[in-house]
């Protein structure tokens, strides 16, 4: 399981650069489907929520594209949507 969280982290690492902030650090919180019990060709939705400082601005096209990440995990899908 820390192999996901470690790239759900750095699917967050990449929006995290994308920020155009230098005052304060963004807020990240991850929420995974369940922490273990996956098998070969289970899907595995990640969810990430993220807060900006003041004045930050996410950069979307900066977001992974859907493809293979290595020999054994593919990104199918990224949505992201923003609230005020």
């Amino acid at each position: 399981m820390a192999s996901l969280r470690s790239i759900a982290l750095a699917l967050c690492l990449t929006g995290s650069a994308a920020l155009q902030a230098e005052t304060a650090a963004p807020h990240v919180e991850l929420q995974a489907s369940r922490d273990f019990g996956y098998t070969m060709g289970s899907l595995i939705e990640h969810r990430i929520r993220l807060w900006l400082p003041d004045g930050a601005e996410f950069l979307s096209p900066l977001l992974p594209s859907p493809g293979a990440v290595n020999d054994w995990l593919d990104l199918r899908t990224i949505r992201w949507h923003q609230e005020s």
